[in-house]
């Protein structure tokens, strides 16, 4: 028996076992890559890799087109497709493309990756789409995307080439594959290329096809690793700069096949991998690919890379549209890249194939079910690409803009007024036609006229007639007291919507403005116009003129909204390349004239009651004869034999007579005729003269128009009644028809019974004898409208108070805001529509849900309770009906108001008893803080809005608002009526903010650098901004739009102000001048020079006449503000000087230096009175007390000073800030300084004792300006945390910052590490969403948090969440254990 060598026994062992794990390894990667792999790669080629390092980058990636059939002339898009594991590029004999020069910090020197062409009968003029394949590791086209029947060797299908397949689904598009060096192996000599270099070759490839030049939009298919070079390409293109910027631009989709996004599933595996394949590479001279590293499980590399590429992918401004797909079958050793690995968080739902990874780019033909997956995938982005965006998300986007559903000229509510009759009005519509159809006319086209004289119907045959010919592009009929029809925040988006409508092409370019700001809805008008309207319209070609009707915009809730409509309209025709024609009717009120005299020269206009009185009474003789022949007509077709009306019926005397009462009052001609064919009451003959018995008291002049117009009919009602019955029966008209003509939105029968606590029978019975009047429905469910609001009008006349039929506003406003209230009771509770999960979106509720829940009167009340208590004019008193309400429905009503998508509703109530005035302020700051997010999910009003609210009434901080910009906020200016804020920003753009709601009115857009300086004018109508820029801009601060812009500095404007009188504006500037502008004409009258350095601060003193300057030169200088001539250079300062100021007197001047002092000089002497010594570091800020008797200085030193003008003594050092102050203001009372500080807060000081009122906390960053409102009552604060706060600066307010039921610690003693469970919440545990915005229960959003609560570090325990906040505060939050 013979023995064995131990070591001999080990050493057998270990070659068994290295054997086995080669097989296995071997086995895994014959998995991986398909038998081509372990071919010694061929010889390279001059178009192959090369052993010269200095050429590697330039010659070793080339692509080729996979359908050659296909040219640029007759395909559409380019199919640019990269393909994964298992095959390599074939040999080629195509010359290669030619070389571009690239950027410098380019590696590839000359030319990238070679496109080939698949369908190359396709060329550039017949498609308009490319297809681009890109392949993975260790491919070649066409093998990688080629099916091998296992059966038959030779029955192989390339489903990117067949003509059954993507040819045939995509006939005009040029697909594309492209090959780069994707060898496993490579030569020991060959530098191999990283994922950066191949993504620029590509790149340069892509660039250098034919056609690229123009745009043409692309998609891409990546299969693998190659989907990792393309989003790598993508990142570089999307790089400020770059020179691939246009192909960024151009891709609309990319198609994802098994593509590891976060690395393989089998990372030990591919570990195995890479040692074992290394001794196949050395055996052949070579060594194993570097590029395998890639698809390890997820590497710092690949983490950057995917979020780069996320983040790249957020900020795009064009659609582009992802899919991905990962295989669910396993390999021969297990799944490699399956949903997990494929996933991308902005694409949240990978779709699923069952097959293996090495199928996953491969179809057996054109019946394949997962070809039908893909390609459908493809056609559905190609549609996206070619309609802009895709068209279901568009059309729910537009579709969730804010509109009046009822404004269009052809809605239901418009559908049975009246048209003109054609023998009416000729001459007019004819002249209408011709200005719509004149190339060079004005864009506006004002009808006025006053009311009754047909303006609605000519407008809706104007409407009808350009609707007809296919030229309408929107209509919005106005109508007060028809609720959504009156307001103009929906005017823009409903005109929007409609042209959307009707030019398709506007609706990639709506969706996008949507997309950009989902609030656009909610911005200023000019805001709303530009971006849903001007803006859009300005990327369409669209040849013919367009035809906009706005009728009735004297019926517009608003004056300044009015005024501001006719404004922005005016401007369509320098603003818009279409030629857009804009049609208006109104009546010639007072706001209306006022802003068409705005925009005179702008408009073409025709008042209607100036029309010739024959041609009037001739066209309203036509109408009578017409409708009063169709009344003779269906009286005769009903009536018995012997007692029909003559064919003569009635004689032209009586239709002149009837003429000549209506003269110019069409609606007198319409109501006789409804009257007269009043069914059920007298016949027609008798009806008549009735209505001529009031002939000859039109003659006399005892009766006015409208009194002609509606007494017949109401006459009706009392004739022949006995005293007692009259009095009845007005009583019951006042009752019923009273609140109908006061109705803020039209109510049904039904519904009105209910909220008027009658019987439907009632009312009907009532309404019966009032059809020439009113439009009565067939139906109890369809509303009561008025034909017109003349009828109003002569009903609630005060001049009427002693006429029978006269209805008290006030009074009946008082009853339906009493029986308002008393629905709501009845109605209103928690979680009215049942949706339990607090943070359900409004916008996933069925609406058929919440009219279940609030049935029309139900909604009615929670509307419009408000505006009828306020229209009531009542004193409202604690422990009133609405005190009570408010008490036990509160959130209930918030609730159902953000359920109604009317929110807005619940700010600005009266409020005028102590205790319940309290209650309403708590209420406005409740919604106010917490809008945006009870105005999307309704039941955060008992989440976040809650939680997020001091817990008692008395703990609220100062601060009404927080207005955000995206940057710095440099300066900050109240209106002098105190009604608005104007902030100047980095972010390049001036907003004005109204200072009660805290809505941004307007955003001014038209710097192209930031924003220094704002100011208003003193009359509130301007606002002027000095920006770095080198310009001054003057701005209309109602509408937004730029009156002027002032041009001739040439370095940064540092600071602008307004004259006392409005008149001019002076400028000053780091060109070294000051320039003062004529602020109507925009002409410079003056430029002051003299200054030796930049100038930094200017201001006007409070008589108009002098102008002063500080500036880096250490001087002073005191200008004549008409001859510009330097009165006084102020000579003293050792320092530059930041900050100038006129005495409100005009006698003195302050300066503030960084010499450490103040000076006060003589205005008309230059004499210094007064050095203010003290601080100890920069003097940032000086301002006078409006009555001349003190100066207040705000400096590096930390504290504010007060000084006595006089004597230069100082009266007060106020110390408290912890960092130097930046900003003072005196209040317009002289009671109280304001100082801003670097320290994150504003403190109020009363300026008598020193004493510091107020600390005003929550700024995030330095606080950089401060002012007062004229009023005194508020401050604003500008700040570097890109916020405008807006303070109460009353007494008695808690100076504290709260955080409402959160602790408020050191985040660091707390928490010293975070997890990552917080982000991923998982089955029913509590977590935070991954937009940082939302805690979350499970999959469903729980508690919102507002912006300054959001996590930068948190942790979860159980049901427990801390929150590490950037501002340093922890909030740490318990919640009901989850069972």
């Amino acid at each position: 028996m013979s023995s064995v060598n131990p070591s001999q026994g080990i050493t057998l062992a270990g070659r068994t076992i290295a054997l086995c794990l080669l097989v296995g390894a071997i086995a895994a990667c014959l998995w991986l890559y398909p038998a081509p792999v372990y071919s010694k790669p061929a010889p390279a080629s001059p178009a192959g890799p090369t052993s010269d390092p200095a050429r590697s980058t330039e010659q070793d990636v080339r692509a080729r087109q996979a359908s050659p059939d296909k040219n640029e002339a007759n395909t559409d898009t380019d199919i640019d497709i990269i393909h994964g594991l298992g095959t390599k590029p074939p040999d080629t004999n195509s010359k290669p493309a030619p070389a571009r020069p690239t950027s410098d910090h380019a590696r590839s020197a000359c030319q990238g990756v070679r496109l080939c062409q698949v369908n190359p009968d396709k060329n550039e003029a017949d498609t308009d789409i490319d297809i681009i394949a890109i392949h993975g590791l260790d491919t070649k086209s066409p093998d990688t995307w080629t099916w091998v029947d296992p059966s038959d060797r030779n029955n192989k299908v390339n489903w990117l080439a067949d003509t059954r397949m993507l040819p045939a689904r995509f006939p005009i598009a040029r697909i594309f594959t492209c090959d780069w060096p994707a060898g496993l192996f490579k030569e020991k000599s060959t530098i191999q290329m990283t994922v950066k270099e191949l993504a620029r070759s590509l790149l340069l490839g892509i660039r250098s096809r034919p056609g690229a030049d123009k745009g043409r939009p692309i998609l891409f298919i990546a299969s693998c690793l190659g989907g990792l070079i393309l989003i790598q390409a993508m990142v570089i293109a999307a790089e400020p700069g770059s020179e691939y910027t246009s192909l960024w631009r151009a891709t609309g989709g990319v198609v994802f096949l098994a593509t590891p996004f976060r690395g393989t599933a089998f990372q030990d595996i591919a570990r195995a991998a890479i040692l074992f394949l290394e001794v196949p590479a050395r055996l052949a001279g070579e060594t194993v690919s570097d590029l395998l590293d890639n698809l390890k499980a997820s590497t710092p590399f690949l983490q950057d890379l995917v979020g780069d590429f996320t983040r790249t992918y957020k900020q795009r401004d064009q659609p582009c549209q992802l899919a991905i797909f990962y295989e669910t079958k396993p390999g021969n050793l297990l799944r490699k890249v399956d949903s997990g690995s494929a996933r991308l968080d902005i694409v949240p739902n990978p779709i699923a194939l069952e097959r293996a990874h090495v199928e996953m780019n491969k179809f057996s033909g054109p019946n394949d079910p997962d070809f039908h997956a893909v390609a459908g995938r493809i056609d559905i982005i190609l549609g996206d690409i070619r309609n802009g965006y895709p068209m279901d998300e568009a059309d729910a986007l537009i579709s969730s803009l804010p509109v009046a559903h009822e404004a269009a000229f052809d809605s239901h509510a418009e559908e049975h007024n009246a048209r003109c009759h054609p023998d009416t009005r000729a001459e007019l519509l004819c002249q209408i036609r011709q200005w719509a159809d004149d190339p060079h006319g004005e864009s506006v086209f004002w009808l006025n006229g006053m009311a009754g004289t047909g303006k609605s119907t000519i407008s809706r045959t104007v409407a009808k007639s350009f609707a007809d010919d296919g030229r309408l592009g929107a209509s919005f009929f106005f109508k007060k007291g028809e609720g959504d029809r009156g307001k103009a925040t929906l005017f823009f988006p409903t005109i929007a919507g409609q042209l959307v409508h009707r030019i398709p092409a506007l609706r990639r370019f709506v969706r996008e403005a949507i997309d950009a700001d989902a609030a656009i809805a909610r911005k200023a008008l000019k805001d709303q116009f530009e971006k849903l309207i001007i803006e859009p319209i300005g990327h369409v070609h669209h040849v013919t003129a367009t035809m906009i009707v706005v009728d009735a915009l004297d019926e517009c809730d608003g004056e300044k909204d009015v005024g501001t409509i006719i404004s922005l309209l005016a401007q369509a025709k320098a603003l818009s390349p279409m030629r857009l024609r804009i049609f208006i009717t109104s009546r010639p009120e007072l706001p209306i004239r006022l802003g068409f005299k705005n925009v005179q020269g702008k408009y073409q206009d025709l008042a209607l009651h100036q029309i010739p009185e024959p041609i009037v009474e001739r066209d309203i003789s036509a109408f009578l004869a017409h409708e009063l022949a169709r009344i003779r007509d269906d009286y005769n077709s009903q009536a018995l034999e012997g007692l029909e009306l003559p064919l003569d019926w009635p004689d032209d005397d009586v239709i002149r007579s009837l003429a000549q009462m209506a003269v110019p009052l069409f609606i007198f001609a319409a109501t006789v005729c409804r009257f007269v064919h009043d069914k059920g009451r007298s016949n027609p003959t008798n009806r008549l003269k009735k209505v001529l018995e009031y002939r000859m008291a039109t003659h006399a002049s005892r009766l006015d128009k409208l009194d002609t117009t509606y007494l017949p009919v109401l006459n009706q009602l009392t004739f022949e009644r006995t005293d007692q019955d009259k009095a009845d029966l007005l009583a019951e008209f006042r009752d019923v028809v009273g609140p109908i003509v006061l109705l803020a939105q039209p109510l049904s029968v039904r519904s009105l019974a209910r909220l008027l606590n009658t019987k439907a029978e009632d009312i009907h019975c009532q309404l019966n004898s009032l059809h020439s009047v009113l439009s009565v429905p067939q139906t109890i469910d369809a509303p009561v409208r008025l034909f017109h609001l003349s009828f109003r009008d002569f009903l609630v006349d005060p001049t009427k108070r002693a006429k029978e039929f006269w209805i008290d506003e006030t009074q009946y406003h008082q009853k339906l805001a009493d029986r308002c209230i008393q629905l709501l009771h009845q109605y209103l509770r928690r979680d009215i529509c049942g949706l339990q999960v607090p943070g359900k979106l409004r916008s996933e509720v069925d609406q058929r849900t919440i009219d279940a829940a609030l049935p029309p009167e139900a909604q009615y009340a929670c509307q419009y309770w408000v505006h009828h208590l306020r229209e009531s004019k009542c004193s409202l008193r604690d422990g009133s009906p609405v005190h009570n309400l408010l008490k036990s429905h509160l959130l209930h009503w918030l609730e159902s108001l953000s359920l109604l998508g009317r929110i807005s509703e619940s700010v600005g109530m009266p409020a005028n008893a102590i205790e319940i005035s309290g209650f309403f302020r708590d209420i406005r700051r409740v919604v106010l803080s917490s809008w945006s997010i009870i105005d999307i999910a309704p039941l955060q009003v008992y989440a976040s809005a809650l939680v997020f609210s001091p817990a008692r009434k008395d703990d609220w901080n100062a601060c009404w608002q927080t207005m955000e910009h995206s940057d710095y906020v440099n300066s900050v200016a109240f209106s002098p009526d105190s009604k608005l804020v104007a902030s100047g920003s980095y972010d390049k753009t001036v907003k004005i903010w109204d200072a009660a709601t805290g809505i941004c009115t307007q955003t001014l857009e038209g710097h192209s650098d930031c924003v220094r300086s704002v100011a208003f004018s003193p009359d509130s109508k301007l606002v002027a901004s000095g920006s770095h820029d080198e310009t001054v801009k003057i701005w209309d601060a109602a509408t937004g739009i730029c009156t002027q812009t002032l041009e001739g500095h040439s370095d940064w404007v540092s600071s602008v102000a307004f004259s006392p009188d409005s008149k001019l504006v002076a400028s000053g500037s780091h060109d070294k001048t000051v320039k003062i502008w004529d602020a109507a004409t925009g002409i410079c009258t003056q430029t002051l020079e003299g200054h030796s350095d930049w100038v930094s601060s200017v201001a006007f003193s409070p008589d108009s006449k002098l102008v002063a300057s500080g500036s880096d030169d250490e001087t002073v200088k005191i200008w004549d503000a008409a001859t510009g001539i330097c009165m006084q250079t102020l000579e003293g300062h050792n320092y530059s000087v930041r900050s100038v100021a006129f005495s409100p007197d005009s006698k003195l001047v302050a300066s503030g230096s960084h010499d450490k002092t103040v000076k006060i000089w003589d205005a008309a002497t230059g004499i210094c009175t007064q050095t203010l010594e003290g601080h100890s570091d920069w003097v940032s800020s000086v301002a006078f007390s409006p009555d001349s008797k003190l100066v207040a200085s705000g400096s590096h030193d930390e504290t504010v000073k007060i000084w006595d003008a006089a004597t230069g003594i100082c009266t007060q050092t106020l110390e408290g800030h912890s960092d130097c102050v930046r900003s003072v203001a005196f209040s317009p009372d002289s009671k109280l300084v304001a100082s801003g500080s670097r320290d994150k807060t504003v403190k109020i000081w009363d300026a008598a004792t020193g004493i510091c009122t107020q600390t005003l906390e929550g700024h995030s960053d330095w606080v950089s300006s401060v002012a007062f409102s004229p009023d005194s009552k508020l401050v604003a604060s500008g700040s570097h945390d890109k916020t405008v706060k807006i303070w109460d600066a009353a007494t008695g307010i808690c100076t504290q910052t709260l955080e409402g039921h959160s602790h408020s610690v050191d985040f660091s003693t707390l928490l010293t590490s975070w997890s990552d469970d917080a982000k991923s919440p998982t089955h029913q545990d509590y977590g935070i969403g991954s937009d940082g915005k939302w805690i979350m229960r499970g999959l469903e959003n729980w508690l919102w948090l507002p912006s300054g609560s959001r996590p930068g570090c948190s942790a979860v325990a159980a049901s427990t969440i801390a929150i590490g906040c950037s501002s340093g505060r922890v909030l740490i939050m318990t919640f009901p254990a989850v069972s």
